[in-house]
């Protein structure tokens, strides 16, 4: 008689575990392969004439290689997310790539889950990490020094207000990314206002994040990317 690969015990907590992810997951997990189908032809660069657009979306977005960093890094996730690349993973890697890539001076942040803060804040090392309460930011807000920001924040209400103080505060190079812009309005309407900036030199929608370039050189573009 053969034995089962697996012992009943085990299944039972792997299909836990499977529930869990599921639910956590929620409106993404569902709608994934609908959001898939309708960005289909907006994968991997196809189309993007732009070489900054190009680079960005083929080098960081779509980036495959792996980074000393991620061994230590991942485990904030479970072992069956890391065993099959689910998506809060893939999520997680992308903010390392984005901080990695913008080697900012600063690195503000608002709302940030702890998982998410070690990830930007161990892309980019030597930055300085602010967390963007309304102190912090009044102190910079009048003050007239630019610096190239990395600028996270996460779906929450008042993500308009944070950005409107620290607007000024962006020199060219800095980028803005926004949580959510897919899936909670709060996000969507950040983003539009971020977009309508003069300054915004390039935006990517990668419907779990919006990502906005400060370059005012460069003619306003906007890319649908199938993240």
């Amino acid at each position: 008689m053969t034995k089962p690969l697996l012992r009943p015990a085990l299944l039972t907590s792997a299909k836990k575990r499977i529930f869990v992810y599921m639910k956590k997951m929620g409106h993404r997990f569902l709608c994934t392969p609908w959001i898939w189908l309708r960005r289909f032809r907006n994968r991997r660069g196809y189309g993007v004439h732009s070489p900054f657009a190009f680079n960005f979306i083929t080098g960081v977005v779509y980036e495959g290689g792996t980074y000393y960093a991620y061994s230590h890094l991942d485990k904030w996730h479970n072992v069956w997310v890391r065993m099959l690349r689910l998506r809060p993973l893939m999520c997680s890697r992308l903010l390392f790539r984005v901080a990695n890539y913008v080697s900012p001076d600063e690195l503000w942040m608002w709302k940030v889950s702890e998982l998410d803060k070690d990830y930007l804040q161990s892309g980019c090392v030597s930055a300085q990490s602010i967390d963007a309460e309304e102190k912090t930011m009044d102190s910079v807000k009048n003050s007239g020094e630019t610096k190239v920001v990395l600028l996270f924040v996460a779906a929450e209400e008042d993500g308009v207000k944070v950005y409107e103080n620290l607007r000024e505060r962006l020199a060219e190079g800095s980028a803005v990314v926004v949580e959510g812009i897919g899936n909670c309005s709060c996000a969507a309407r950040l983003w539009n206002v971020i977009r309508q900036d003069e300054r915004v030199g390039a935006t990517f929608d990668l419907y779990d994040y919006g990502i906005a370039f400060y370059e005012p050189k460069r003619n306003n573009q906007h890319y649908v990317v199938n993240f």
